[in-house]
């Protein structure tokens, strides 16, 4: 965990879009309110993770009363239970890509989502990375052009953002 008044060096590495995540197409063109949220079950990752944060924060700048379905801790427990029918969730998009590709599981739009956030290497300002973190950091930085090249290839639902 950081502490808040922690100072950082970073550097960016890419966009995070979180997404309500469903077994079921959603009908073309409809989009939910977020008070719709109240009258499905959802899943929820573990308390301290930063995906239950997000949806976290999301419910209560909506006011919504949400049943919680389950609790989970992965990103890969919540798509299968997502996929058996259990509910939905709000998840990255990027943990969810191929199942959203092979159409098994489906971003339901509601107003509000998705939450866009973005992923960084992170580390102690002043503080310089060991010699391994600096070579990783030195080939993310050389190749990370191609990848979110390919990365962004795999976006679906029309989403490039």
């Amino acid at each position: 965990s950081i502490k808040p008044e922690m100072r950082l060096a970073e550097f960016p590495v890419m966009d995070n879009e979180f997404v309500l995540v469903g077994a079921t197409p959603p009908v073309s063109g409809e989009v939910w309110s977020p008070d719709r949220l109240a009258s499905v079950s959802l899943l929820f990752r573990e308390p301290g993770s930063a995906t239950r944060q997000m949806m976290e924060r999301y419910i209560q700048q909506h006011g919504i009363n949400v049943k919680m379905r389950m609790e989970l801790s992965s990103n890969e427990a919540i798509k299968q239970s997502i996929l058996a029918g259990l509910g939905y969730s709000i998840m990255p998009k990027v943990s969810v890509l191929a199942d959203l590709e092979q159409r098994n599981l489906f971003i339901q739009p509601v107003r509000g989502l998705p939450i866009r956030s973005y992923w960084s290497f992170v580390w102690p300002e002043g503080k310089k990375p060991n010699p391994q973190a600096q070579e990783f950091l030195d080939s993310v930085k050389a190749n990370l052009h191609d990848h979110l090249v390919r990365f962004q290839s795999k976006r679906v639902n029309g989403s490039k953002s």
